[in-house]
């Protein structure tokens, strides 16, 4: 029988960030679908942590040797789908496939723009995509978005490749708070711009109620940033939302504020958007740029401390009635966003399907 294999990050894993959220949403639209698929996931967080509560489910499995599953598993699946490029298994995976021939889908989730690739160790990740030159012609590449697929493209010539957003599965919860409280959410990484958040915080004095929620992927990093949160009295971290559950956030927030780099897709600008907050956002750095822009006009120059600094206190300066007027267009923006998942859902279905024929 064709079988697909799914490898990546699985709730309750939560340290991973997006791809963990894509993982679980291309479960469910393979349950829904008649492919026999299965997922293989670590058992343990980015920072070494044993995962000791995981889903009961049959089809996915939790193993510390991945690549020791792989080596001696990999003939009983005729696709492979990876959702991760700079992974060792991705050099293994090519290497078998010399020898053995299936599918082999990699999603890059956002890891090849520029911006990421600068963010940490740029050495070591263009001497893998040096490697992975000679054997792209091996590997399908996935993508969500027209600027992740630019990147792709920019590195990698002449290559099969698959444009397929991700998706989704919220409803949207009406947001009844009136205070100016912001909420930043998301991995505590360079790429994410928490220190730039926190810099211009501080620089210009700024009174603003901030907490922060995210798993510390970088350490050093951290340091960082809590030497500047030491320096505030109204910003907190928080913690980790351990079971990704957005909804814990209702009700407690009127923005969220992300001075990203790049977001190949954006799962936690979704998320936010789910509980009615308003996005105050870095340029050019999302598939919903345009949108948000036009919608809420408070985005701004990742490099511009000065713009970020106006849209904190254009947003903290505005009466109930524009901070009412800007939260009743949130729900539709999201309603719009949500109308097109069941066509991404079969776009989906139909791309493996074809593979597995």
């Amino acid at each position: 029988m064709k079988h697909l294999l799914i490898v990546g990050p699985f709730p309750p894993l939560f340290s991973y960030g997006g791809p963990t959220k894509s993982i679980k949403s291309l479960y469910n639209i393979f349950t829904s679908s008649d492919i026999n698929f299965s997922v293989l996931s670590p058992n343990s967080h980015l920072n070494g942590v044993k995962l000791f509560h995981k889903n009961n489910l049959n089809n996915v499995m939790f193993k510390k040797h991945q690549s020791f599953f792989l080596i001696s598993k990999f003939y009983k699946y005729d696709t492979i789908w990876l959702n991760s490029f700079f992974d060792k298994k991705l050099l293994l995976l090519i290497t078998i496939r010399l020898f053995y021939k299936f599918n082999l889908i990699v999603s890059t989730r956002g890891q090849l723009s520029s911006e990421a690739i600068a963010t940490s160790n740029p050495t070591l990740k263009k001497i893998f995509i040096n490697i992975i030159q000679f054997f792209k012609y091996n590997i399908i590449f996935h993508t969500t978005s027209n600027a992740e697929t630019e990147s792709v493209k920019k590195l990698f010539n002449k290559i099969k490749h698959k444009q397929i957003s991700n998706v989704f599965d919220l409803n949207y919860i009406p947001n009844s708070i009136t205070e100016r409280k912001f909420v930043f959410y998301s991995r505590i990484h360079k790429k994410k711009g928490l220190d730039i958040l926190l810099k211009t915080i501080n620089k210009y004095n700024l009174s603003i109620e901030l907490d922060i929620y995210g798993f510390i992927e970088d350490e050093d990093y951290w340091e960082i940033c809590k030497k500047y949160i030491d320096e505030q009295s109204k910003v907190n971290y928080m913690g980790v939302i351990e079971d990704g559950d957005i909804t814990r956030l209702k009700n407690k927030y009127s923005f969220f504020i992300l001075p990203t780099f790049n977001e190949n897709y954006g799962h936690v600008i979704i998320e936010l958007l789910s509980i009615g907050c308003i996005p105050i956002i870095s340029k050019n750095s999302n598939p919903f740029d345009a949108d948000i822009s036009s919608i809420f006009n408070l985005n701004f120059e990742i490099s511009d401390n000065a713009k970020l600094k106006d849209m904190i206190n254009t947003a903290n300066n505005l009466n109930l009635e524009e901070l009412s007027k800007l939260k009743s267009r949130v729900g539709p923006y999201f309603e719009k966003l949500n109308k097109t998942q069941e066509n991404i859902k079969k776009e989906y279905v139909s791309f493996v399907t074809s593979l597995l024929k």
